[in-house]
């Protein structure tokens, strides 16, 4: 996934200083560490319920792939700071499609969230939850699905040997494909073309089109709460109406002399039922007016996580992308461009911020794992 140059030309490029690099090399050092904490601390507490929701073996998804991707990261950025490939062949072929496949998994996992989320919303799922094996499949298909996306990186990944005079006996790790010496090849930049469609625009779109239906409905379930707090107030006031409550004694007086006191008990009787068929509805709706309350609150808290999680994706991937494009179909280049090699290292610092946020979103946003955090970090025992 990384670009790799090769060194041709006598170019001056921008060297970036050692107290920068220091620097970059330690915070890229911090986030991994957090990354991979805080995945960890993610998918113990997962793994901890007795009962997990389909959201819950998502999320748990997410963290793993984060974790793969954490993992990895440490040999892209040592290959960028050698400038040749210290790992060998086998490493060669594996780090570097791997740390792709992960990445998908990610993209895949965010917006298989989405589609539950929606599915949620839906009139006609609502009730029905799928079973342990229809989740199982759902995250074997997350995982086939970014695996025939990366599939050809894997195949084309080889060593070819680095610049002579710069590194000799040394190689580069890169891709390539079968359609002529050129690198990067046109079936090359086909493929990468279709990789960010599959791997990032696509699932925007999913995402958005998915949270938009659920903002909707979110919506139209808080007007119907207005409305039915209205009903329910409205219905209070005439329960608490004197003339709707008291029943009308004087119009039974007479029946009183011949059945000994029975009208009146009757017609009290009667006045209750009244007034307890009366209350029936308002309690029913008080009740359902609550759940709805409580679904919305919980949903809405739940949502808006996500949301966070996946705009921290979106702005710390985004940069990257958008840089891997313009380099691999010849926008820019590091022959003609002095600052690339700076640039390009702090494209790839960035999204490595994302695994390290996400578990951050989990803490701050959902109780469930901020006492999961709070148990596992501060040595809490479970109440």
């Amino acid at each position: 996934m990384f670009a790799n140059q090769s060194v041709n030309s006598s170019a001056i490029h921008f060297e970036e200083p050692r107290a920068l690099r220091i620097f970059r090399l330690i915070i890229f050092s911090l986030v991994i560490v957090a990354s991979l904490l805080g995945n960890a601390v993610v998918l113990k507490a997962v793994f901890e319920l007795t009962r997990k929701s389909v959201t819950h073996y998502l999320v748990a998804n997410l963290a793993a792939a984060e974790i793969i991707v954490s993992i990895l990261n440490p040999f892209i950025v040592a290959y960028s700071e050698f400038m040749y490939w210290p790992f060998g062949s086998f490493l060669c072929r594996l780090i570097s499609p791997m740390q792709t496949f992960s990445i998908v998994v990610i993209t895949n996992t965010l917006a298989a969230i989405a589609l539950h989320r929606y599915r949620v919303f839906s009139t006609h799922h609502t009730r029905r939850k799928l079973s342990s094996k229809e989740i199982g499949l759902v995250l074997l298909m997350i995982w086939v699905i970014a695996l025939a996306i990366v599939f050809p990186s894997f195949l084309f990944q080889r060593l070819t040997p680095a610049n002579p005079k710069r590194f000799p006996g040394k190689f580069w790790c890169i891709e390539i494909f079968p359609d002529g010496p050129e690198f990067p090849s046109p079936m090359m930049r086909r493929f990468y073309m279709a990789r960010f469609l599959l791997n990032y625009v696509i699932p925007v779109i999913i995402m958005s089109a998915s949270y938009g239906f659920v903002s909707v409905k979110l919506r139209h379930h808080r007007n119907r709460s207005i409305r039915d707090n209205e009903i329910t107030r409205n219905t209070s006031e005439q329960e608490n109406d004197p003339t709707t409550q008291q029943p009308n004694v004087s119009s039974q007086q007479p029946q009183q002399q011949n059945g000994a006191g029975e009208s009146i008990e009757m017609a009290t009787k009667a006045a209750e039922n009244k007034n307890s068929s009366r209350s029936r509805p308002a309690y029913g709706v008080r009740d359902r007016m609550t759940r709805r309350k409580d679904f919305v609150r919980l949903e809405r808290d739940l949502l808006k996580m996500f949301y966070i999680i996946i705009l921290v994706f979106l702005v710390c991937y985004f940069p990257y992308q958008v840089f891997f494009l313009l380099e691999y179909f010849g926008v820019i280049h590091w022959e003609t461009w002095k600052y690339f090699t700076v640039i390009r290292n702090y494209a790839f610092l960035i999204p490595c911020f994302s695994s390290a946020l996400h578990p951050l979103c989990y803490g701050t946003m959902s109780k469930f794992f901020a006492r999961a955090l709070s148990r596992l970090v501060l040595c809490k025992n479970r109440d």
